[in-house]
């Protein structure tokens, strides 16, 4: 109920959200170098949604986008004719800060301390443990250490050179965001449509940067983490931002016009996609409904109005759309998704077992039916759903 308190409370609500997160992200950055950065660019979008929902409510909502929009405009300008000439201009290296090998031996150079300090056993010198000259060291543990370690020093320099390129590329998608958007009136049937097409296009963006996140796993895993956590939130964010924007009365009336709008209604109350909704909740929903005890019992607490039953009118809601739902069929097919699940956890990893035993097999064999072999196993292992693509391509 932070919203309805008083607003020094929220403020100190926001503020402890602020710190508790950058106290996460800096301690994150040890292991992940781009956790800060991630940070500083979601607080931006946090704080205009803060803005547009408790500040800005009343005011009309092209009016908001298209200022949002103009000031995101005028901040990329100011970005673009600030950073790109000092590129080209500036003596940090004979070339300038663009891309090339000096500028490499240059951030390497400034990042000294870096190196210094990035591995625990000792110091390391780019040249003697990281360059392409390095001196191979016998004990495979160790090398394999002090590599991780190149790794995260070259990642921490890197960002460091990409980051205003990240802040510039990220305020011209709010300002294209804006714009768009300042254009079109929910209230209106055609500007609810292209909100709902726009809406499906992003959702398919993010879920394709989720799965891309998954196969980026191969070759870094915590690069894969922070993609996959940076899509999330992203999804998290679209969803607050399109339940704040479109009412329940706008969606009912665009319904009668739409079919697509019935089909994704209809798809909405399915019992797949509760069960979709219990597998990735679960936890979520008891804990839910004993927070929200919690609320009542302190607004009762508080004397805001609060009734005599342990749920607040959210929570009540809540429990009765639970309770019209068809809970064996449903749990069935929660089933079903857990083997779905199993089958293609255990897929991909005998996939890479199969065909392990298939190369050795196949050594003794002639190139005429080695070519057929890899001919049918790669079709049928193709059109099989359990086999991950990534595993058929090494083969």
């Amino acid at each position: 109920d932070l919203h309805r308190s008083s607003p020094k409370l929220r403020c100190l609500g926001g503020a402890s959200v602020f710190v508790l997160g950058g106290a996460a992200a800096l301690l994150k950055s040890p292991f992940y170098p781009w956790a800060s950065v991630l940070f500083v660019l979601g607080i931006s979008p946090t704080l205009l949604l803060e803005l547009r929902v408790t500040v800005c409510p009343g005011i009309e909502r092209a009016c908001f986008f298209r200022t949002l929009g103009r000031c995101a405009v005028a901040v990329l300008l100011a970005l673009v004719l600030s950073w790109v000439p000092w590129i080209f201009l500036t003596d940090y290296t004979a070339t300038g800060a663009t891309w090339t090998s000096e500028t490499k031996t240059q951030l390497i150079h400034d990042t000294g301390r870096i190196y210094a300090n990035v591995y625990r056993e000792r110091p390391l010198n780019w040249s003697v443990d990281c360059g392409p000259d390095k001196v191979v060291i016998s004990d495979p543990s160790e090398a394999r250490l002090i590599a991780k370690a190149c790794t995260y020093a070259e990642t921490v320099w890197f960002v460091i050179w990409i980051t205003p390129y990240i802040v510039i590329l990220f305020n011209f998608l709010i300002a294209v965001f804006s714009i768009l958007h300042s254009r079109q009136d929910l209230n209106d049937y055609r500007g609810f449509l292209a909100f709902s097409k726009e809406f499906i296009i992003v959702l398919v963006v993010l879920l394709m940067g989720v799965y891309a996140s998954l196969y980026a796993a191969g070759a870094s895993v915590q690069l894969a983490s922070v993609f996959m956590g940076w899509f999330a939130g992203a999804m998290v964010a679209l969803m607050l931002y399109t339940y704040h924007e479109l009412h329940p009365e706008v969606i009912d009336k665009a319904s009668e016009h739409s079919a697509v709008l019935r089909y994704f209604h209809k798809v909405w109350e399915s019992e797949w996609m509760r069960a979709i909704g219990i597998v990735t909740m679960n936890v979520l929903i008891p804990m839910f409904l004993v927070l929200d005890v919690l609320r009542q019992q302190a607004r009762r607490y508080k004397g805001s109005g609060a009734g005599s039953t342990w749920h607040t009118d959210v929570g009540r809601r809540f429990i009765r759309e639970l309770c019209s739902w068809r809970w064996c069929s449903i749990l069935s097919k929660v089933t079903v998704l857990g083997e779905i699940f199993v089958v293609l956890s255990l897929g991909g990893k005998l996939t890479f077992i199969f065909f392990s035993w298939l190369n050795n097999v196949l050594r003794q064999v002639q190139v005429a039916v080695v070519i057929t072999c890899l001919y049918f196993v790669g079709c049928s292992m193709f059109l099989l759903p359990p086999v991950p693509g990534s595993a058929v391509y090494v083969f």
